[in-house]
This record gives C-alpha cells, sequence and structure tokens, in this order.
C-alpha cells in the first residue's frame, strides 16, 4: 500500500509548494495538495470510510493511521473509534508535526514512541533559503 500526504496547497508561494512535493515524494510519499483550506474533513472522511468498510465486513484488524499535524482536532475521532471498536479494531496512531506545532492531546493519543518531528529528518526541510536560484 502507498502512503499519502493530503495538505492544504500554497497557492500564494509556488516555490514553497514545489519544495514541500519534492521533500514528501524524496521520502516515498504521494503527495496531494488541496486549494481548499479546510482539509481536516477530507482526512477524517477518509478515516471514517476506512474503519466502516471493516466494521460492514465483519473483520478484525490493525490500521495504522499516519497522521501528518500537530492538530488536536483530530483526537475526538480517534478516541471515538477506539472506544466503539475496542473488540474488533487496534487503531495505531503515528504522527509526524514540525515540533513546535505539536499539541500535547495528540501525543497523548498516538504515545510518545509514535510521534516523529519533521524537524529530525535528515534532509527534510522546506527551508528555502538553501533553494537553488
Amino acid at each position: 500500500a502507498a502512503f499519502r500526504v493530503v495538505r492544504v496547497r500554497n497557492d500564494s508561494d509556488v516555490e514553497y509548494e514545489k519544495r514541500a512535493r519534492e521533500a514528501w515524494e524524496s521520502c516515498g510519499y504521494l503527495y496531494q495538495s488541496h486549494a481548499e483550506k479546510d482539509i481536516d474533513h477530507i482526512i477524517t472522511n477518509f478515516s471514517w470510510d476506512h474503519v466502516s468498510k471493516i466494521m460492514e465486513n465483519n473483520l478484525t484488524a490493525h490500521i495504522r493511521l499516519v497522521l501528518v499535524s500537530g492538530d488536536s482536532d483530530y483526537v475526538p475521532v480517534i478516541e471515538s473509534v477506539r472506544r466503539n471498536y475496542a473488540k474488533r479494531l487496534q487503531l495505531e496512531l503515528i504522527v509526524f508535526s514540525w515540533e513546535e506545532k505539536l499539541s500535547s492531546r495528540l501525543i497523548q493519543a498516538a504515545g510518545s514512541g509514535n510521534v516523529h518531528f519533521l524537524d529530525n529528518i535528515e534532509g527534510f526541510t522546506t527551508d528555502l533559503s538553501h533553494a537553488a536560484k
């Protein structure tokens, strides 16, 4: 299965968007950006759709959700899935975030061992000061 990155496109800075795409794709991710500012519902709907299909087929499963965000708005959905389907579904949350943007609620939901800081990934940068002129 391929990994996908979904994020808000930065239409005002084409060079930044290009560097972000290159950074994610160099790490092996499919990159998808949206002009729409509120992509939380896209991510939430994708997650619930996946869980629904598993439950409809009466399966048990382990889902690894990789979330690239520091936003705690996703925590209620994650907690709800875990609470309602605990007997049939193990939801593992892996979080990638900039250290200064990460909420403590998201750290708790993922567990500190499943939190990775984008700041610490060698070669991963969207800093344009090093971009070729």
